[in-house]
This record gives structure tokens, C-alpha cells and sequence, in this order.
């Protein structure tokens, strides 16, 4: 009897089932660091998955030899299955071709490196951090009061390119840690919300913690037009602050000036947040306080709490295996992934694909 494009079309169908629930299992192998004996794992794991692929792309190249397939309707439910699954079959190859060359790559930075003074790309980051300037100074209320502000900073923002090293970092930390999307960012004293707005490029949820309402209102406003339903900035004051234990990464670019008040402020974050919290500190003194404070330091500036210094060394190591990349908003992909997607999963998980 002749075959169909249907009966292929039905048949494809259950091949491409199977075959997700197999890509899961193997997908669910891929945990950094890639020793010997965890590459070993996840090739035997996707054992399976290239034989039930390899008939799947046999039952592929059969409808497209029979002679009716060019008469089927150009909006068809077979025509269109069957045009996604020659895209998900070349997607396949291509990540099982990253797949390899990640688990045999050489280690990565910690921190991403610094592009060369004279570079064009530092030409345009100059020139893209300077326009952010004066949108800070624009967004600025005026300087308050200083005898109704005693011990507060002026709203002083860190280098935008700066900042984004060290967000890049502290999510692949929050990530080596064993934590999952959504990773929550918490900025301490965030002004007029800025480099909260920055985050929620990085982390699923970006919430801002400022003392001064003028500032809060500024920053409410701009929060609400990013238009994700948990970023906020919201009012409250740092050193009795409770919520600490609720956020995967805290940020605080020392917002007290008086000595006192600043470290009773690291005292908080670090006895309300939970251990494993990344914690970026950019500014000289808590270098000099991190350990006293009971965290492990994972670079200069960013910190983990409930570590120890000589404890680090397998957090390094599998921070060194995370990729850089920040996975895209997933409405922008262009087409269903199907049998293809857990494994496109863990590598944006773990940022080698966007």
C-alpha cells in the first residue's frame, strides 16, 4: 500500500513525542562543571536521542519524495508541521554541535574582560554610558536636604558598563549556586532606579529599595513603562529593611556615607539574606569587612554569603563553565522548537545560547 503524507504526518507526530521526552532526560544531564565523568553521563544520555532522531529525519525525507507533497495546501496542518520540522531537525544539529564544543572548551573568565581602550566597541559603550549620564541627571530630583539626610549619599550611579560586568557575573554565580529562572535582583539604595532598570536585562525580577519617596516616585514611573508586573522600586529604609531573604542577588553601591550607619546596613543584608546569596559590593571597605561578615568572595566586589574564602574553589570552577549570554524574551523566537527544546533550555539556562 502507498504511503501518505498523512500516515507520515501521524507517525512523524508520535516519533517527535518520544523523542522530546528522551531530549528531557538527556537535557536534564547538562550541569557544569564538565568533568570526564559527567561528559561520559550526558553522551550515553543522548544515546537514545540520536537514534530516535535519525528516524525521525528518515520519515522526514520520506514525505518529501512523495509526489502529492507539492499539492498540499500551502496552510495546511501537514505542510506546515513539516516545513517547523526541517527547521527543528537543523536546529538540532546545530546545538549538538555547541553541546560538544562547550563540554570541551577551556574554562571561562569569572568576569567578563574589559574591551581595549581603543576598540570601536569601547567607542560606542563611551558614547551610550555618557547618554545614560545625562539621563540620570535629567530623572534626578534636586539634592536633598542634607540636615533631613544625614549619613545618605546623593543619588551617584556606578559605570553603566561596569555595572553590566559585574550583573553578567553575579547571575552566573546565582546560577552555579544551583538556582533556577527566575533569579530575583534586589538594588539597595537605587536612586531613581536606573540601574534597576539595567537588571531587569539580566534577571527576571529587578526590584529597587530607596529611602527618599521623591526618588521612589521618579522611579515608580519609570518601572511601571518596563512593564513586567514584578520589577518595582519601592520605599523603605535599608538598615531596617526585612525582605533581604527573598532576593537571589543584592546590589548596593555603599548609599550611606557615615561609617556606622553603612555597616549596620551590610550587618542586615547579610544576617536577613538567605546563605547563597550573591551579593555585589563595589566599593573598597567591605573588601575589608566580607569575611569578618562570613561570605566567600567569588571576584573582587562580588560576594557569596554563607561561604568561607577557602570554600570557593568548586563554585569557580563551575561558574568557569556558565556562558555569558542573558537568554531572549521567549515570545521572540520565531518557531516552535518541539523535540528540540530541552535541550535549547538548559543551554540558555546556562547561558551558551540566547
Amino acid at each position: 500500500m502507498a504511503e501518505t503524507v498523512a500516515a507520515l504526518y501521524t507517525l512523524a507526530l508520535q516519533q517527535e513525542t518520544r523523542l522530546h521526552a528522551e531530549m528531557a532526560l538527556a537535557a536534564a544531564l547538562i550541569v557544569p562543571p564538565f568533568t570526564p565523568k559527567r561528559r561520559a553521563l550526558i553522551r550515553a544520555g543522548f544515546g537514545k536521542v540520536h537514534l530516535l532522531h535519525a528516524r525521525l529525519n528518515e520519515t522526514w525525507l520520506r514525505q518529501l519524495h512523495l509526489p502529492s507533497v507539492g499539492g498540499l495546501p500551502y496552510f495546511g496542518a501537514e505542510r506546515v508541521y513539516f516545513e517547523q520540522l526541517r527547521r527543528r531537525l537543523n536546529l538540532w544539529v546545530e546545538l549538538n554541535g555547541l553541546l560538544h564544543k562547550i563540554m570541551i572548551a577551556p574554562r571561562l573568565p569569572v568576569i567578563a574582560a574589559l574591551t581595549p581602550q581603543i576598540s570601536p566597541m569601547e567607542r560606542q559603550l563611551r558614547a551610550f554610558e555618557g547618554a545614560l549620564y545625562h539621563l540620570h541627571d535629567y530623572l534626578n530630583p534636586p539634592r536633598p536636604n542634607a540636615e533631613d539626610h544625614v549619613g545618605k549619599h546623593h543619588d551617584i550611579p556606578l559605570p553603566f558598563t561596569h555595572f553590566a560586568r559585574l550583573m553578567q557575573l553575579a547571575r552566573r554565580t546565582a546560577l552555579a549556586l544551583g538556582g533556577t529562572a527566575p533569579v530575583s535582583f534586589l538594588d539597595v539604595g537605587c536612586g531613581v532606579g536606573l540601574k534597576v532598570l539595567q537588571a531587569a536585562q539580566v534577571f527576571e525580577i529587578a526590584q529597587g529599595l530607596e529611602y527618599d519617596n521623591s526618588r521612589v516616585v521618579v522611579a515608580d514611573k519609570l518601572m511601571r513603562n518596563a512593564r513586567r508586573p514584578d520589577d518595582k522600586v519601592f520605599q523603605a529604609d535599608a538598615i531596617s529593611y526585612d525582605g533581604y531573604g527573598g532576593f537571589d542577588v543584592i546590589y548596593a553601591y555603599k548609599p550611606l556615607s557615615a561609617l556606622d550607619l553603612l555597616i549596620q546596613m551590610e550587618q542586615r543584608i547579610v544576617d536577613k539574606a538567605k546563605p547563597g546569596t550573591v551579593l555585589v559590593m563595589p566599593y573598597t571597605e567591605f573588601e575589608e569587612r566580607f569575611q569578618d561578615m562570613g561570605c566567600g568572595r567569588v571576584a573582587r566586589l562580588v560576594y557569596v554569603t554563607g561561604y568561607k574564602d577557602r570554600d570557593m574553589k568548586p563554585l569557580l570552577r563551575k561558574i568557569a563553565r556558565i556562558g555569558f549570554i542573558v537568554p531572549d524574551d521567549p515570545a521572540s523566537r520565531q518557531f516552535d522548537e518541539g523535540f528540540v527544546a530541552p535541550l535549547a533550555k538548559a543551554l540558555r539556562h546556562w547561558g551558551h545560547l540566547a
